[in-house]
């Protein structure tokens, strides 16, 4: 009995001792760690997914904990895992940084605790975002919009700010919003072409204006009789009118004719048909009609003209493309183009009807260079001016140094003969001296042998001496007082004495 008992409790032990040993937690964390996208782009918000597996016989418990670097990125996700291999996916999202990353999961507070910690984390390998922000393909270095899609990278105005962030595409101080609302173009300064910017032209969808009055072409009928006056247009200038009776008839004829309306007036008027046809006078010399006569060209300023079409007088239906012979067009009724250079400049019309008629009219336009307001004109006179002032000053310098030069050399001339005479008047005081010199000794030689004829004798050849003495001791005083007038006439003096 005792054996049976013993061989029961062996054999009982054998099969609980495996149960014993493998009711143990173990819950490992899954190496499939994986994020919602491949391409980390810098402020991009991804998402880290992670699988953990309950691997031991015990229900399990615990918090798995996701890191960058060792900032948490979040405040924990909780599990519990049913034993026997049960597993559980967690995650959790955060922003991709600026600077190379990479991410840390660890699994903590397990319960009951874990008998293997060996397989509870996970450290990714070094990630690399890529700084573009849009996600365009450009990097935020060189993207004009930083925030903002745009491959193409497309800056209308050239401001260095992408058309997909600026909002003034053109530049021409309208915002791409307000150019909506106004209808125009905002990838164009100049909607209609016609060398005004949007913001200060009145029209910028090219848009006609009113139309101007019909020109008025006064006809005097006779000195006391009516005064018809016929407004036309230029498509029939030479139609006339003439009124027979004070209520006037009206015409109105479309496609090239002209409207016609006959006013009667009394002869008492003339004075005002006068004024009337003297300012038409001066505004025919203002204006130069086109061949045809269907525009206008009126000079304002220097290489700006504004052309005006004549006719018809209704704009409905009727259509105008301007071609200005520098490469410009536009669609207005009337039009200011500027040149801004000189040349000669065909310029055409092309008048479409309402009942599908094209007309065609030219002319020519000359900008001469030769103009006050030409700014190369006004530089080339400056300069010319700046050429004459230095020519002006150059010459009066050169009269200066000539005046001086000369004034220099009559002074010397002046000065020559005053030293010349002072030179002969000491060599006449030297020669006066050796004749003195010589009659001295004559008288001593000669009073011995003839006392009385040689004593007569010397006596006249040293009186004439003595003068001859006193005439050059004046005439050298004379001199060294510097005026010229008493030293020329000392001359002649001397030359009589000698």
């Amino acid at each position: 009995m005792k054996k049976l008992l013993g061989s029961f409790f062996t054999i009982a032990f054998i099969l609980v001792l495996p149960l014993s040993v493998h009711a143990v937690a173990d819950i490992e964390l899954l190496n499939n760690v994986s994020f919602s996208t491949e391409t980390f782009y810098v402020g991009d918000l991804v998402r880290v997914y992670a699988t953990v597996r309950n691997n031991g016989g015990e229900d399990t418990t615990g918090i798995v904990m996701f890191y960058n670097g060792s900032t948490a990125l979040s405040s924990g996700q909780g599990i519990s895992l049913i034993r026997g291999g049960f597993k559980e996916e967690v995650f959790v999202d955060f922003t991709v940084p600026a600077n190379t990353f990479n991410i840390r999961i660890e699994i903590t507070d397990i319960s009951p605790p874990d008998s293997n910690v060996s397989n509870n984390s996970y450290l990714s390998s070094l990630i690399t975002p890529i700084k573009d922000q849009d996600q365009d393909g450009v990097l935020d270095d060189v993207d004009n919009c930083v925030t903002a899609s745009n491959a193409d990278q497309v800056d209308t105005d050239g401001d260095g700010q992408g058309n997909a962030c600026d909002n003034d595409d053109d530049n021409d101080g309208l915002s791409d919003a307000e150019e909506a609302t106004l209808g125009t173009d905002p990838l164009n300064r100049d909607t209609d072409g016609d060398g005004i910017n949007d913001p200060d032209d009145d029209t910028p969808l090219g848009e006609p204006p009113a139309p101007p009055p019909a020109p008025v072409v006064p006809s005097v009928v006779a000195d006391t009789a009516e005064v018809v006056v016929t407004p036309t247009t230029v498509e029939n200038q030479e139609a006339t009118a003439v009124s027979e009776s004070t209520t006037g008839e009206s015409n109105d004829v479309i496609g090239g004719q002209a409207d016609v309306e006959s006013v009667s007036v009394g002869s008492a008027s003339s004075t005002d048909s006068s004024a009337d046809d003297a300012s038409g006078k001066k505004e025919a010399l203002a204006e130069t009609p086109s061949t045809k006569s269907f525009f206008t060209v009126e000079e304002v300023r220097w290489s700006t003209y504004n052309l005006r079409i004549i006719g018809p007088v209704r704009d409905e239906g009727y259509r105008y493309e301007w071609i200005f012979g520098d490469g410009t067009t536009s669609n207005r009724r009337e039009v200011t183009h500027n040149y801004g250079r000189s040349g000669t400049y065909e310029v055409s019309l092309r008048i479409t009807t309402p009942d599908g008629e094209v007309i065609d009219d030219q002319t020519t336009v000359s900008v001469s260079f030769f103009d006050s307001q030409n700014p190369s004109v006004r530089m080339l006179i400056v300069f010319l001016v700046i050429v004459l002032l230095i020519g002006i000053s150059a010459y009066y310098r050169l009269g200066q140094d000539m005046y001086t030069a000369s004034t220099v050399s009559k002074k010397k001339k002046d000065a020559e003969p005053e030293e010349l005479e002072a030179e002969d008047i000491a060599n006449s005081d030297v020669e006066l001296d050796e004749e003195m010199e010589i009659v001295e000794a004559s008288e001593e030689a000669i009073e011995a042998s003839e006392p009385k004829k040689v004593a007569v004798k010397n006596k006249a050849v040293k009186k004439q001496a003595t003068k001859k003495k006193v005439v050059k001791s004046k005439t050298k005083k004379v001199v060294k007082s510097g005026k010229a007038g008493s030293g020329s006439a000392g001359k002649p003096t001397n030359k009589k004495q000698s």
